[in-house]
């Protein structure tokens, strides 16, 4: 039987937690990356159906808020629902919960494009009528993150045979690894993550040199801060990704939490 909701019961292990023994964005955007694979194979678009039809999926946006972070070792559900498909763009929409509470959520998009042409492909709207969940969409969704701005060198990467994922490429969760690497450890003690929104703009390839760069820190809704960043492909200049991190200082957080969550 289909199921337009998908929910998985996890444990936070020690693959997924940061140095300060709680959950880190790193992990948690693996944890939902893979949850969204399951399930869009339980309803029939899995990789290998969509390889039949000549397509396959790619994250463009998402937008990820945070109330709290579980620590090692906590019981948390994660569950995840697609809303109905508008032409080329499918959205899917997760929830965290740990004791029954929701302590974060995340909105994605995702675009269909052929195999062979790596264009937009135009999704049909009776199989999104069957398979999505209407009723369950977040309040919110992923938006552009500006390159306008001043921006601030901060650390250069090259892709390696590692950061490439089933497709060829670097997964979109590299990206978040590579603007957390590039942080002074100080600044992730100081911090706790709130929010973390990211748009993907090009693939990159083994052999890329990737340079993060910052702009200046900005005020957020609800006495938040955040810092927006890019990722340049040195090659020939052109932004591959563009996220926006949203954070609180540590002492205005909860107590248990100390610090942001990194890899």
């Amino acid at each position: 039987m289909k199921q337009t909701l998908w929910q998985q019961d996890l444990r936070v292990n020690t693959l997924l937690v940061n140095p300060q023994q709680r959950l880190g964005l790193v992990g948690l955007l693996m944890l939902q990356q893979d949850a969204a694979w399951e399930h869009a194979g339980q309803l029939g678009f899995g990789r290998a159906e969509l390889a039949q039809r000549g397509v396959y999926w790619v994250l463009t946006r998402q937008r990820l808020r945070m109330d709290a972070w579980p620590a090692w070792g906590a019981a948390v559900t994660l569950r995840t629902w697609s809303r109905p498909w508008e032409g080329f763009v499918a959205r899917r929409d997760f929830e965290l919960l740990e004791g029954g509470r929701r302590i974060g959520s995340c909105a994605t998009e995702w675009l269909n494009l052929g195999l062979e042409t790596h264009r937009p492909v135009r999704l049909q709207a009776g199989e999104s009528a069957r398979y999505c969940r209407p009723e369950g969409a977040l309040d919110y969704d992923p938006a552009k993150v500006g390159l306008h701005g001043d921006w601030q060198a901060l650390a250069a990467f090259d892709v390696r045979n590692s950061d490439h994922d089933m497709q060829g490429h670097v997964n979109n969760v590299r990206y978040a690894q590579w603007v957390l690497d590039a942080l002074p450890p100080a600044l992730h003690r100081a911090h706790v993550l709130r929010g973390y929104e990211a748009n993907f703009l090009a693939e990159t390839h083994l052999g890329d040199r990737i340079e993060v760069r910052a702009a200046p820190l900005e005020p957020a809704a609800g006495g938040l801060s955040a810092r927006r960043f890019m990722g340049v492909r040195s090659g020939d200049g052109k932004a591959v990704f563009a996220c926006r991190l949203e954070f609180q200082a540590a002492e205005a957080g909860p107590a248990a939490e100390a610090a942001p969550p990194r890899a």
